[in-house]
């Protein structure tokens, strides 16, 4: 019994590693990310997620966030914010009332949604649903500003 206690805590300690790994520069605070946008000249994706629930969501944390491309890119460019919408995992009053509110300010109706923003908060560009070829589509976007 012992034997089986110790791998699955050790299962779940790796499974939390794992998560908080592909989470990697992604913060929860919004008006933060604008601050330092301004002061680094870069602009801000929002990623609205159901991290534990939205099967999209995940695909795009393990397809896209994870990889390499993408992670130079955010370092380059921008400052990473997550509004997370779970279900079975607790945020804090002020967090939820800021991803809240921030739904409601940018119309956001499903999940995952990506709004790339400017450092004043002005919506860039939008993405909707998983997007395989996001990187590309924000090398796009980030260069035309």
């Amino acid at each position: 019994m012992k034997h089986i206690l110790a791998t699955f805590l050790t299962l779940s300690i790796l499974s939390l590693t794992a998560a908080a790994e592909s989470k990697r520069g992604w913060d929860d605070n919004y008006a933060q990310a604008l601050s330092e946008a301004k002061q680094e000249n870069k602009d801000v994706l929002l990623n609205f997620t159901g991290s534990d629930w939205c099967i999209f969501c995940i695909k795009l944390d393990q397809n896209v966030f994870s990889k390499a491309d993408f992670q130079r890119l955010a370092k380059a460019s921008l400052k990473l914010v997550e509004l997370d919408f779970p279900q079975d995992k607790a945020l804090s009053r002020e967090v939820q009332q800021q991803n809240d509110r921030l739904q409601s300010q940018f119309n956001v109706q499903g999940f995952p949604t990506l709004i790339l923003v400017d450092p004043q908060g002005r919506e860039q560009a939008r993405w909707e649903g998983y997007n395989p070829d996001l990187v590309d589509d924000l090398k796009q976007k980030l260069e035309k500003r």
